[in-house]
């Protein structure tokens, strides 16, 4: 069990069906299944959120991206493309759409 648990408890995602993402290097998504563990069909991975006390242990689907806030990093630091990570919402915006 990581950081991102620790996280979900941090922001009392205590009920089954809620979810918590947290960014920095890499972007997490966790889902609290609640005390059953869901096999995920799509990728995702089961995984134990939490336990206290005696209480049953709570479980989570976990989707993770491995780089999001160092891409960020990488665009302003190595390409120059930006000037300070901000801005990169302001680019965002300025396509219509990912284009997949």
């Amino acid at each position: 069990i990581g950081d991102q648990q620790a996280a979900t408890v941090g922001q009392a995602c205590f009920r089954p069906g809620q979810a918590k993402s947290t960014y920095g290097t890499g972007c997490f998504l966790l889902k609290n299944t609640g005390t059953t563990v869901v096999h995920s069909t799509s990728g995702l991975l089961s995984t134990p959120c939490y336990k206290i006390g005696a209480q049953a242990t709570v479980y989570a689907l976990e989707g993770a991206i491995a780089n999001a806030g160092n891409v960020v990093q990488c665009l302003r630091d190595n390409f120059g493309l930006i000037r300070s990570a901000p801005e990169i919402e302001e680019v965002a915006g300025s396509v219509p759409d990912t284009g997949g």
